[in-house]
């Protein structure tokens, strides 16, 4: 079951919130863009030419597809491909 939340303050805001509350897992958490910050260890396929960042939950096998922008998807990438270097 999938719920929508809804949060009345900046995305800057909530990024110290979750700084704060998970302190060195904080990390997992990742910008995206403007509108976006997702939990990377979801992340199955970022397809920049499609403009679709499509998160997935291996343990439901269900998959999220989300519009980005490629400029954003192309910092993504790259921060993670840094990652697993």
């Amino acid at each position: 079951m999938v719920k929508n939340i809804h949060f009345s303050f900046n995305l800057s805001a909530f990024e110290k919130i979750i700084e704060q509350q998970l302190k060195d897992h904080a990390s997992i958490f990742i910008r995206v863009g403007r509108s976006l910050v997702i939990n990377s260890n979801f992340i199955y396929v970022i397809n920049i030419n499609k403009q679709e960042l499509i998160r997935a939950d291996t343990k439901t096998s269900a998959k999220f597809i989300l519009h980005v922008s490629k400029e954003a998807l192309k910092v993504l990438k790259s921060l993670v491909e840094k990652s697993i270097i």
